[in-house]
């Protein structure tokens, strides 16, 4: 972990500072911002440097849950799975018909004082893509939202999209005509030596 700056040891040593989990989901519409802190407490930070927006983190309380951050030293995929319960009847087909896939979240781990502001820059604790949405219901009658996020190391497992043919090549390199006749030798037969 690395150390606490000036202001955010003296908010500690004043016992004015909080902790959280701020994370930013980059949906179609808009960003979704939201905090771990109780329903309807907001934590306020410009999260894009020098934009000069600050962003409202909204509360989620006890209605969300994060499974999976880690602190970790080991280039390795792993993924994390957020909670929302509570989806209303009425928002479940703006989630079923929300495309998700390949999105970017971020997640931070803020020092915040009795303002709600941000104490100096929080630690990046995860980045990654979301890859799948599902809701389930509970016995109860209750819908959660489960967003499972990829971290970058997933995509190192997955082959790039490059096909050594004419067309792939062009689109990389336009005039170069090194693959031009590529695909009329593939399937040709050649014989060596002696006929």
């Amino acid at each position: 972990m690395r150390p606490f700056t000036p202001a955010q040891a003296a908010a500690i040593n004043a016992r004015v500072a909080r902790w959280a989990h701020l994370a930013r989901f980059e949906f179609d519409g808009q960003p979704l911002y939201l905090n771990d802190q109780d329903l309807g407490f907001s934590v306020f930070w410009e999260d894009v440097a020098g934009s000069g927006v600050v962003n409202e983190f909204e509360g989620v309380g006890a209605l969300g849950g994060i499974s999976g951050v880690e602190d970790s030293v080991e280039l390795k995929a792993h993924s994390v799975t957020f909670q929302l319960s509570g989806v209303r009847d009425e928002d479940v087909a703006l989630v079923l018909n929300e495309h998700v896939q390949g999105r970017r979240v971020m997640v931070w781990r803020a020092l915040f004082d009795a303002d709600h502001r941000v104490i100096d820059d929080p630690w990046l604790r995860f980045v990654g893509r979301m890859n799948t949405l599902a809701l389930r219901r509970t016995e109860d009658g209750v819908q959660t939202a489960e967003l499972t996020v990829a971290n970058r190391m997933a995509d190192w497992g997955r082959a790039a999209p490059v096909r050594f043919n004419a067309g792939n090549h062009q689109a990389r390199h336009p005039g170069d005509r090194f693959f031009e006749f590529a695909e009329e030798t593939a399937e040709k037969q050649i014989l060596w030596g002696r006929s």
